[in-house]
């Protein structure tokens, strides 16, 4: 149970020998959980940057604009690139 992403961001930081015995980190290379840990990272990221800059006033234009287009973005991402990664 728990966050996902909170526990691959704590591997990163594990050593090798220390991985639970029977967790799905024994059977995935570790590239690819880091990689895609990094995608979903800066994904996250932008979606911050893009939600908090809708508050913002006063600029040429208003980044929350686009932040139902960065949620709409996320499905061909998930559904076509990210399988062809990381199969």
């Amino acid at each position: 149970g728990g966050n996902q992403l909170y526990e691959r961001v704590v591997l990163v930081f594990t050593q090798s020998e220390k991985y639970p015995p029977n967790h799905y980190i024994r059977r995935v290379p570790l590239k690819k959980v880091f990689l895609y840990t990094l995608i979903q990272l800066v994904l996250l990221i932008f979606l911050w940057f893009v939600n908090e800059n809708f508050y913002m006033q006063g600029g040429a234009f208003n980044f929350g604009l686009l932040y139902p287009l960065v949620i709409i973005s996320f499905i061909p991402i998930r559904i076509l690139l990210l399988p062809k990664m990381f199969t």
